[in-house]
């Protein structure tokens, strides 16, 4: 009889980590499970170490590798994973992090309980080299406003999910062409089903400087990020991703990573193409505001984007740039708060006679040309 679970590990070069993260598993509450490790061509000890558990648990441990042991990357691994998995569940582990001991039994009670969500995930513990909390969390609480949250930014971590198989039908498996393809697969799965978050950390996630993407340049995770956007507004897609309000905020979201890649002109052509999508869009300032800030404080985007606003419209978003101001202010964040200020100066000149927001670009300031602009503002201002 086939296990309820399947915890997939796809594996590559974390063999000082991988004792700790199959112990993890094997430690679980709930007992209903197989471990599928795919190793994807380690260069240390992680497929030696892996046929160890196998030989010792070989009803709950399997082993497996691409043909001719070739290098094929975590997304192609994953789908591997999946093909050699039986469980009516799939959960997710990398080979360098691990899971407390109610991970499983807290998510399958999740979702033999609640029959209407597709998968279910939760926070999850940053913990260094040497397992020891750093007080961080990863992920965060979507489910209020799903698909809009998940196309500003990927808070589902991937260690932490649990899915039915069965979604599988539906979004098909990991896109082997992209490097973020987690953050795909959840985008596809919001497109058809609901998810549950359980508020509280189920997993550890580590960071020791060697991890698969954080050592790439800002650019590089950059270009990934766009990768995603940009299948999703070339494809079509039946259901909620084709909604004219997904399909604005795919474009914004798009027109912020062209602008990190200093390409400001098709920065510009994205977001005013989302107010022509999505003409409703011009109407909630502080809701865009708001999502905005859920993936950028860049305040030149900001003052960028609020240009693109057609001109009656711009007051419920320049709003919300001061409020930012005043947060930052208040987090004595100043150079931020100061940068905030000026851009809600820049939207609308009569802020200039707002005494609290001079007063947060003075004291964070300390050349006397910023002094000199601001009183040039003021005698520019109307009444």
């Amino acid at each position: 009889m086939a296990p309820r679970v399947s915890v997939c590990i796809p594996s590559y070069n974390y063999a000082s980590y991988l004792p700790e993260t199959l112990d993890s598993i094997l430690a679980q509450t709930y007992p209903d499970y197989e471990i599928i490790v795919v190793d994807d061509s380690s260069k240390d000890d992680s497929q030696a170490i892996a046929d160890g558990y196998a030989g010792r648990f070989p009803n709950k441990v399997k082993v497996f590798t691409h043909q001719e042991r070739v290098n094929k990357g975590i997304s192609a691994t994953c789908n591997l994973a999946i093909e050699k998995s039986n469980g009516e569940y799939l959960a997710w582990l990398g080979s360098d992090d691990a899971w407390y001991p109610d991970k499983l039994a807290l998510q399958v009670d999740e979702l033999d309980n609640h029959p209407g969500i597709g998968m279910t995930y939760s926070y999850a513990d940053i913990i260094d080299s040497k397992g020891v909390k750093t007080g961080e969390l990863m992920g965060r609480d979507m489910t209020h406003d799903l698909l809009p949250m998940l196309v500003a930014a990927n808070y589902v971590p991937h260690l932490t999910v649990l899915h039915r198989r069965s979604c599988l039908g539906k979004t098909g498996h990991y896109d082997e062409t992209l490097q973020y393809s987690d953050w795909e697969m959840w985008l596809k799965m919001a497109n058809f089903f609901s998810f549950s978050f359980i508020d509280q950390p189920l997993a550890k996630y580590r960071v020791h400087g060697v991890n698969m993407f954080t050592g790439s340049t800002n650019e590089t995770q950059t270009r990934h990020n766009l990768a995603v956007i940009d299948k999703f507004m070339r494809m079509p897609f039946d259901g909620p991703l084709a909604s004219p309000r997904i399909l604005a905020l795919l474009a914004f979201r798009m027109a912020y990573l062209q602008f990190k890649l200093n390409q400001p002109n098709q920065a510009e052509k994205y977001l005013s193409n989302c107010f022509i999508i999505d003409p409703d869009l011009a109407f909630q300032g502080d809701y865009l505001a708001q999502w905005l800030s859920l993936f950028n404080d860049d305040p030149q985007f900001g003052l960028l984007a609020a240009n693109c606003f057609p001109q009656s419209r711009r007051s419920q978003f320049e709003v919300v740039q001061m409020e930012k101001a005043a947060y930052y202010y208040r987090r004595c964040d100043l150079p931020r708060a100061r940068d905030y200020a000026l851009r809600s100066i820049r939207m609308d000149i009569r802020n200039a006679r707002k005494r609290e927001l001079i007063g947060t670009i003075l004291q964070a300031s300390t050349s006397p040309r910023i002094y000199k602009f601001l009183r040039s503002l003021r005698m520019r201002s109307p009444g």
